[in-house]
């Protein structure tokens, strides 16, 4: 008789820039946005161990946020190194 294995795998998803970029337009509508790097353009967030998408507004601020690629949240990001959970 045939005996099928069914074998199980574990499908980790991370978001990709465009779905993080997607992500914080819906928490800031009508805003849009630049990708500036990730965590291997921000030393801040490499030093924390963080993985993810930075983007700043397009209006004249110097507090962008930051899209965890693995839990999705999102953080208002200074590159000087402030992290704050926004949602």
């Amino acid at each position: 008789s045939d005996i099928k294995e069914e074998s199980k795998v574990e499908v980790i998803e991370v978001l990709n820039k465009e779905q993080a970029k997607e992500l914080i337009q819906m928490y800031n509508q009508g805003v849009n946005y630049t990708y500036e790097g990730d965590e291997n353009n921000f030393n801040a967030l490499k030093e924390k161990g963080l993985s993810g998408y930075v983007f700043f507004p397009d209006y004249d601020t110097d507090l962008g946020f930051f899209v965890d690629k693995n839990t999705s949240n999102i953080y208002y990001f200074h590159p000087s190194g402030y992290l704050k959970l926004a949602i």
